[in-house]
């Protein structure tokens, strides 16, 4: 079947009026049933969490503090985040579905751009078979710093970007200013959500992408669909980038950057850094 996504923007109405550009065109598709029969989507298994591997990743570190970054680095056998619970689980469990299920919608509509070549990141070839990488990478073996997008798309209204799913409960959604090119909407989610804001600063960063394009799925009826779009900032990435320099400067010099909470706080005992001296006071 033949889509034309200028045409289901216009029946969107109000949301694309906005400026919203992926959340009409995923709402219409699926409100229409035209995902393909018996499609399947494939969760990863084992175990999820990623151990420290030397590298910086943009979905977790950006926000992170120098001196618990030197630790990540220097003593991986003693990084032990808190242990997920059984909510935090299903969460993300449910959520990749939700990333399977939008991902299905914009390649069916032409909006999401297939990677070419071999992945910066994970060094596989790109492509959709088995043992192949489907998400664009990026990657900076200077600072070592890498990960993977979601996607990139193209579209009449915003050209090349990055793309971005957040699954959110369905009140928080509720919450996220309309508008999705509104300073408001940036403020909400530098606010709430700042390790979502440096998560997409890094990507543009590695990737030379100016916009991010971020849609948020509220989880439950009546599954409210947002979207902010994330534009570069270049102070923020300067900052970033300096921080990991340190961080790399002080690794090699074998001393921790200043301590980042004072001792017996809770930030001090919720630490994964479990070799941080001020951790074990």
């Amino acid at each position: 079947m033949t889509f034309n996504p200028e045409a289901m923007l216009r029946r969107e109405g109000d949301s694309a009026a906005r400026g919203a550009v992926l959340a009409p065109l995923v709402r219409l598709y699926l409100s229409e049933g035209r995902f393909p029969r018996n499609t399947k989507i494939v969760l990863p298994g084992g175990d999820p969490d990623r151990k420290p591997d030397g590298w910086f990743h943009p979905s977790s570190h950006p926000t992170m503090d120098a001196r618990k970054l030197y630790f990540y680095l220097t003593r991986p056998d003693m990084w032990h985040p808190e242990p997920w619970s059984y909510e935090g689980r299903m969460s993300v469990t449910v959520g990749t579905l939700m990333h399977g299920v939008a991902r299905m919608a914009l390649e069916d509509l032409g909006v999401l751009q297939m990677p070419k070549g071999t992945c910066p990141c994970c060094e596989r070839p790109y492509g959709l078979g088995e043992g192949e990488c489907d998400e664009p990478g990026v990657a900076d073996p200077v600072l070592g710093r890498r990960g993977h997008m979601d996607g990139v798309i193209m579209t009449r209204a915003l050209g090349m970007s990055g793309y971005d799913l957040k699954t959110i409960n369905h009140f928080g959604v509720r919450n996220i200013p309309d508008g999705p090119d509104s300073r408001e909407a940036i403020e909400w989610l530098i606010e709430k959500h700042p390790y979502y804001y440096g998560q997409m600063q890094e990507y543009m960063a590695l990737s030379g992408l100016r916009l991010v394009v971020m849609l948020f799925i509220g989880m439950g009826l009546p599954w409210t669909m947002k979207e902010i779009h994330v534009e570069y900032d270049p102070a923020y990435v300067l900052a970033l980038e300096s921080k990991y320099r340190l961080v790399r400067e002080a690794v090699a010099a074998g001393e921790p950057p200043e301590a980042c909470c004072p001792p017996f706080s809770n930030e001090a005992k919720a630490c994964p850094a479990s070799a941080c001296p001020i951790k074990n006071m």
